[in-house]
């Protein structure tokens, strides 16, 4: 992520490299800001105009960590061995992992290196280098490696239970417990949290443009990965009727620790959340403890709309649902539902419950027929690009009428599908009726984040090009031309701590954007600030609004309205959750009327809202990717890249 940071120097990581290894910083630089990291590189950051050696300086000085791109040709590199050795020099014992070896070919490492751990980046498929990379990255991050689901009991059938000292190894005696499949997470795999790929093609271009993907490198440089054409067509293929039923099997509850037993009420649904006088409210405090089962990051979350049961999707490739009326066990409620190729990257229940959707890397979205929560079945698989050249699904929603599904996907379109079989016969169409889709295309770059107004009436797409379109949305088809807002600059903070880094209006990525529910207010990420916008009756009526500050210059991984508009929570990449009071306290001239929901009096639109206690943290990867109000507004929850998903109670004063 390039941009002028000269003020407010500090980044995660700086990737320190020789020029011949260019391909493997951009690489690596690039799969670290895709997953929510400050990142300065050479590359991309030492713009005409820069004073190369003072930007380099900063670099050393002012990045928590640096990442050693290491070669025969770094190891001879004058200017890499002084940024190496600063950095180990700043940690000579090693004891805040300050500086990270990554070899990307085979070479002995000189005397000062060769006791600091490093890791393997060469000789791999690109997945599997990419989840190395993260694995060992948040590792560093942590400073232990223990895996989030308990290891195998190991097995040795062929071992003998005793051996003497100075007895001469048997070739036989550490042969692999054979009941352990050899392609199954962790076998012969240096990452148990991260499952292999499905091997399929990335469909990004090897391109100097820096909104482009780097592509993998290989060697020798000719064998680069093959880029492959998008085509922007859809298929959807309907499952088999024959397809089978979904196992029900016995899950053990959540390994939890809780911290606060509590359970709530089988229906909350009718509650309300109490009424707190203007600046005595607390932040929320946790349920219980982390709810665990999932083998990876935890990408998404979404509560049913009856509030008693929750969605997580992950990356080990499964979705789950779990009892949230019990929060002191919140156990799952079936075996996990499986069929995913690649990761999962987002979750939404369609508005009646009944049936829930779920996107992932391979390019398709999944939908299954929850009824039956315990027994739930896939009824449809709806496919994002074509089976060569598939688009990863970034965000699914729901229409609010129930009758379409909406994706933002990788090639920079939104995907509107007709699900109004689902309210009318609870079966896919045959033919022509499922597979036809309309694709709206606008963002040059991959669409993050797609959000539905109240109404139905607009349509929100945010993207990784850092803008938010929206179209007018009046039939089950639109057509009308798109409005591009720019995220402006985030206000000035009262609260202490780093500023955000971006001051020339450009607010990074969008990675969520949430509709107030009166249909009045947008939010979308920044870096660093929630951006808003007032909204019209149509696109072409949005007004900017002032922006949120976090006081963190991390990003803002999701936001989330209350449902009855008066909160707004948001979680970042430096793992906190926080929330804000968006209602203005009352005018002392009326002191009975109303305070205005969602922070909008047409006579003040741009009053400053209140922080609602201070930063939240409970998990253990800074990483929160998600947070979502449960229906009646008291509960919120969060999903982390340590896998977890934490329950949290805002019900109290």
């Amino acid at each position: 992520m390039s941009g002028d940071r000269d003020a407010t120097p500090g980044w995660d990581f700086f990737v320190s490299y020789t020029a011949m290894d260019r391909p493997w910083s951009e690489w690596i630089a690039w799969q670290l800001e895709e997953n929510g990291y400050q990142v300065l590189v050479q590359a991309w950051d030492f713009v005409p105009g820069v004073d190369w050696r003072r930007k380099m300086d900063q670099g050393v000085a002012h990045a928590t960590r640096t990442i050693a791109v290491v070669s025969a040709a770094y190891l001879i590199s004058v200017y890499g061995g002084e940024e190496w050795r600063a950095a180990r020099a700043a940690d000579p014992e090693g004891l805040q992992r300050r500086l990270l070896p990554m070899r990307v070919e085979e070479c002995d490492l000189p005397d000062e290196l060769h006791t600091v751990v490093s890791v393997d980046l060469f000789g791999l498929t690109a997945i599997t280098a990419r989840d190395r990379l993260l694995t060992a990255v948040r590792a560093a991050l942590l400073g232990r490696e223990k895996p989030t689901v308990e290891p195998e009991f190991p097995l040795y059938p062929r071992r003998s239970s005793q051996r003497r000292p100075g007895t001469p190894t048997s070739p036989t005696a550490d042969v692999e417990d054979p009941t352990i499949d050899a392609g199954s997470p962790g076998a012969g795999s240096d990452d148990v949290t991260l499952p292999p790929s499905n091997g399929l093609p990335q469909p990004v271009p090897p391109s100097v443009d820096p909104t482009t993907p780097p592509s993998f490198p290989t060697t020798p440089p000719s064998s680069f990965a093959e880029t492959v054409p998008v085509d922007a067509s859809a298929a959807t293929l309907p499952v088999a009727q024959d397809h089978p039923a979904m196992a029900t099997v016995p899950v053990p509850a959540a390994d939890l620790n809780p911290t606060a037993d509590r359970t709530l009420p089988a229906d909350r649904t009718a509650q309300k959340p109490p009424t707190v006088a203007v600046g005595q409210q607390r932040g929320p405090r946790p349920i219980s403890g982390r709810l665990t089962g999932h083998a990876s990051w935890v990408r998404s979350i979404a509560f049913a709309p009856d509030g008693r049961t929750l969605a997580s999707g992950s990356h080990d490739r499964t979705v789950r649902l779990w009892d949230v009326t019990a929060a002191r066990h919140a156990p799952t409620v079936a075996a996990p539902l499986t069929g995913p190729a690649d990761r999962v990257l987002c979750v939404a229940f369609a508005p009646d419950g009944t049936l829930l959707a779920a996107g992932s890397t391979d390019g398709t979205v999944r939908l299954w027929q929850v009824t039956n929560r315990r027994h739930p079945s896939l009824v449809a698989v709806l496919r994002a690009g074509s089976a060569r050249a598939p688009s990863p699904v970034w965000s699914v929603t729901f229409a609010p009428d129930g009758h379409s599904l909406v994706a933002g996907c990788h090639d920079g379109r939104v995907r509107r599908w007709d699900t109004s079989w689902h309210t009318a016969t609870g079966r896919p169409p045959r033919g022509d009726a499922l597979t036809s889709h309309v694709s709206l295309p606008g963002h040059p770059d991959r669409v993050l984040s797609v959000a539905c107004s109240p109404d139905g009436h607009l349509l929100a797409a945010g993207g990784a090009d850092g803008t938010v379109r929206l179209w007018d949305i009046f039939d089950r088809l639109p057509a009308h031309p798109h409005v591009t807002l720019r995220p402006s600059p985030p206000a000035a903070s009262t609260t202490p701590g780093p500023r955000p880094p971006r001051a020339d209006g450009q607010a990074g990525q969008i990675w969520s954007l949430a509709f107030a529910p009166d249909g009045r207010t947008l939010a979308a990420s920044g870096d660093g600030a929630i951006r808003r916008w007032a909204l019209g009756r149509t696109a072409a009526q949005t007004k900017p609004l002032t922006s949120i500050p976090t006081g963190s210059a991390a990003r803002v991984l999701s936001v989330a309205f209350a449902p009855d508009g008066r909160a707004l929570a948001a979680t970042s990449a430096d793992g906190a959750l926080r929330l804000w009071d968006l209602t203005r306290p009352p005018d002392p001239a009326h002191p009975s009327g109303p305070a205005h929901p969602s922070g909008l009096d047409p006579a003040h639109p741009l009053d400053p809202v209140r922080p609602i206690g201070g930063s939240r943290t409970g998990h253990t990867d800074p990483l929160v990717f998600a947070v979502a109000f449960a229906p009646d507004g008291l509960t919120l929850a969060t999903s982390s890249a340590d896998g977890t998903i934490r329950l949290w109670d805002r019900s109290g004063p």
